[in-house]
């Protein structure tokens, strides 16, 4: 088999070189529809929503390899029935929210305390279940009961925990990555060691298990290796690790 290309292997070379040569007005209608797909019917914050339409993948006349390669991965991304089942579960949290009142919109000022405060945390060595977080977390909890106009009690704690864990797949932050690079815009850096910081803390705060803790005693056993979408990436099972081949998957086009 040196140096023959599996079959795998051509088709996803094949939904490369497709994906390169959309025209912008595809590339726009591939990020319509997943927006349509994952927001359509929901009363989500229009803030949110339009945020996330004005936010279109735009290549420049003459694109960098590094900005095809992150287009090619955008499109795989919108396209992984996974990750649009997952942002339809956000956007139905926050129609929920909404059905009880919410109108704040978008949290930039909150999100910015929370990474200002957890950043000097996390500079400082303080663990999140260590009696040391607990000012940081009262300090945030207040300023949260404060901007949102709500008691701050127990359950306040709770909140931000499950609008954490409901935002909290990677995938999200990887979107927003992929589409800095492809405009051209700065990169931003990541809140994941900041969230994972403060949803620990929070969950010892309230005393909640984390999710993995919560979902071990029901999680069945993996008898064998799954696929993965991305190459070389180890996936565990039952006998060990193995790396899987990437599968070959078309990147549909959008509809015309």
């Amino acid at each position: 088999m040196n140096g023959e290309i599996s079959v795998p292997e051509v088709a996803a070379a094949h939904a490369d070189a497709q994906t390169r040569q959309l025209s912008d007005g595809e590339r726009r209608r591939l990020i319509t529809d997943f927006i349509d797909d994952t927001f359509g019917g929901l009363d989500a914050s229009p803030d949110f929503v339009g945020m996330m339409r004005s936010a279109m993948p735009e290549l420049p006349d003459d694109p960098e390899p590094e900005q095809v390669d992150t287009l090619v991965e955008l499109a795989e991304l919108t396209q992984d029935p996974d990750f649009r089942a997952t942002v339809r579960r956000m956007a139905r949290y926050q129609a929920a929210e909404r059905a009880q009142g919410d109108r704040t919109g978008l949290h930039h000022a909150p999100t910015e305390t929370v990474r200002d405060s957890v950043g000097r945390a996390l500079d400082a060595g303080i663990a999140p279940a260590t009696a040391e977080a607990a000012p940081v977390i009262d300090a945030l909890t207040a300023r949260h009961a404060r901007t949102f106009g709500r008691a701050d009690d127990a359950d306040l704690r709770h909140w931000p925990l499950r609008r954490l864990e409901m935002a909290g797949d990677p995938r999200a932050e990887r979107y927003r990555h992929l589409l800095a690079v492809i405009n051209g815009w700065p990169v931003p850096s990541s809140l994941a060691p900041v969230f994972t910081w403060f949803a620990q803390a929070l969950r010892a705060d309230t005393g909640q298990p984390s999710r993995g803790e919560q979902s071990s005693a029901r999680r069945p056993p993996i008898h064998c290796i799954r696929q993965h979408r991305r190459p070389g990436v180890v996936i565990p099972s039952r006998e060990g690790t193995a790396r899987c081949r990437r599968p070959g998957r078309r990147v549909p086009r959008p509809p015309r």
